[in-house]
């Protein structure tokens, strides 16, 4: 999955990001399970961290078509997105559900990926 991991730049910050994408995500009937908030852990452990976020996210009508065409792709869902500051600016990164595709045998609902990952793109690409 390493060579699938999609990173892109946004030009708002950590918590606008994560606004727009859990705003992006909610229109297309998504469930966003958690929100992890790394750096307020870190905080809590006494440690410092620059803004750092997790979204954990899915939609179980359509999660539940792949892990009934293969169990073990539920390894893999709900799906994630890590929105981080750098000293460049924020961060988006998250791994391509299309690579999903081959390593799980996926074909009968291949196009569910095809979906989400063009839905993704399009998504984040609007915050460059």
């Amino acid at each position: 999955m390493q060579n699938h991991l999609i990173i892109k730049k946004s030009s708002y910050s950590v918590s606008s990001t994560i606004d727009k994408i859990t705003t992006f995500l909610n229109s297309k009937e998504a469930t966003i399970f958690v929100i992890i908030d790394h750096s307020e852990e870190a905080k809590v452990a006494g440690l410092e961290l620059k803004e750092e976020k997790l979204i954990i996210f899915g939609n179980p009508k359509i999660g539940t078509l792949l892990m009934q065409e293969n169990p073990l792709i539920g390894l893999e869902l709900p799906l994630k997105i890590l929105v981080w500051n750098t000293d460049e600016g924020t961060q988006v990164a998250y791994h391509d559900p299309q690579a999903l595709e081959k390593p799980y045998g996926i074909t009968k609902n291949a196009d569910l990926l095809k979906n989400i990952s063009a839905a993704l793109d399009h998504v984040i690409s609007t915050f460059q």
